[in-house]
């Protein structure tokens, strides 16, 4: 699958796109990982289980637990790519 808008600039093809954005979710899954090791056991944590890592997830994908949702996510920027913009 190949889309001429987005392989002018950098050279890359969508599905090398996706790849990257689903590292970086990896990687926000990773974080997310190590601040819930890092604050498990102390008095910030549920301060960091609202605010830090609910941001995180919402932005690491559309299905979550939470009711809120961001302004876009990685799900969203995949769509995108593929041209389901929705």
């Amino acid at each position: 699958m190949t889309n001429d808008k987005y392989t002018q600039d950098g050279g890359m093809d969508i599905d090398e796109r996706i790849e990257l954005l689903e590292d970086a979710r990896e990687s926000i899954d990773q974080a997310i990982s190590l601040i819930k090791d890092a604050i498990g056991d102390t008095d910030i944590y549920d301060y960091a289980h609202s605010y830090v890592l609910a941001s995180l997830t919402m932005c690491a994908r559309s299905d979550h637990m939470y009711l809120g949702r961001q302004p876009g996510n990685i799900d969203e920027l995949i769509a995108a790519l593929e041209g389901d913009d929705q």
